[in-house]
């Protein structure tokens, strides 16, 4: 495995970011179209079994050409047990509060990956030194508070339940970011997910036969199904991967502060679709987000990186 540090905008890294970003803007909606088909135990399960599907047959090559460590299945395993904490809190939390709410409110997230990555990741500390992060990151925070501010009648929808687990999602989600970022930092991205969908899959499996009703999906719709494979198609088997090759290649906090802007898509989306409309404050309050993503995304270039071939 070759090993070199390169310094500048990594464009394949920002593309992932990018990526990652779409794909999570419409997973929400998604997720909450669910909430009136299957409960959260089976959801998780059927989504994560679509992802299993489309990762286990390259899982299975590279096992066979020898080309998957046995020390990946040990490094794991701490994500995968996060990665089904996280999951469980962020499906749960959308039977209580609207999509667009819980996106904010999972952005918390972004203050435990800084602490995290900051701690943990020496090559990530070059950010504190950019004039580029300083100036995005107010403006990132500014942003995605403005756009849920100034909503028409802005009211917390949803009960202290879904409050709770929607921060207590935010604290789990950063965890499972910076140990990704930890455990698989020489791994190939889709190997490293292919193993953890494994594990998860499994998890999940067992809690829905456990906690849930499997059979709710006898009696789906085809739309419920398509809504199920959607899902599991952009918010795992590809925003996963996405997100794994965004936070190696420009780093968890870059990352994570650009994600602040899915808050905003998922409230154009459910808009659109919800017939809400979005006022002339909000839409300047999603430009100075956008601006603030940009310059975060920029401030890739006072760092170091050590990338993998």
């Amino acid at each position: 495995m070759d090993v070199k540090t390169t310094q500048g905008f990594d464009v394949v890294g920002s593309l992932a970011v990018a990526g990652t970003a779409i794909t999570f803007i419409a997973v929400p909606v998604i997720i909450r179209y669910l909430t009136g088909y299957l409960d959260t135990w089976t959801q998780n399960a059927y989504r994560y079994l679509v992802a299993f599907v489309i990762w286990t047959p390259f899982l299975l090559l590279r096992v066979c050409r020898g080309r998957v460590e046995s020390s990946v299945w040990k490094k794991a395993l701490i994500p995968a047990v996060l990665n089904i904490l996280q999951q469980i809190l962020y499906t749960t939390a959308f039977y209580y509060i609207e999509p667009a709410f819980m996106s904010l409110l999972v952005k918390t997230s972004l203050i435990w990956i800084m602490v995290f990555a900051l701690l943990l990741f020496p090559d990530e500390r070059g950010l504190l030194r950019s004039r580029l992060f300083w100036a995005g990151l107010p403006l990132c925070v500014a942003g995605v508070i403005g756009v849920m501010v100034f909503k028409g009648g802005f009211t917390v929808e949803g009960t202290v339940v879904g409050i709770l687990l929607a921060l207590a999602c935010g604290l789990s989600w950063g965890a499972y970011t910076v140990a990704v970022r930890y455990f698989f930092r020489n791994v190939d991205s889709r190997t490293g997910f292919s193993v953890i969908a494994v594990y998860t899959t499994v998890g999940l499996l067992i809690l829905a036969l456990v906690f849930g009703e499997p059979q709710q999906g006898l009696r789906m719709p085809p739309g419920a199904w398509t809504a199920v494979i959607g899902s599991g198609l952009l918010g795992i088997a590809f925003g996963h991967v996405f997100y794994y090759v965004a936070i190696k290649r420009v780093g968890a906090t870059i990352t994570a502060l650009f994600m602040l802007i899915t808050p905003l898509g998922v409230y154009a989306v459910t808009s659109y679709l919800f017939g809400e409309t979005l006022g002339v404050k909000q839409w300047i309050a999603g430009l100075v987000l956008l601006s603030g993503a940009a310059l975060v995304l920029w401030s890739q270039r006072s760092l170091r990186r050590v990338s993998t071939s």
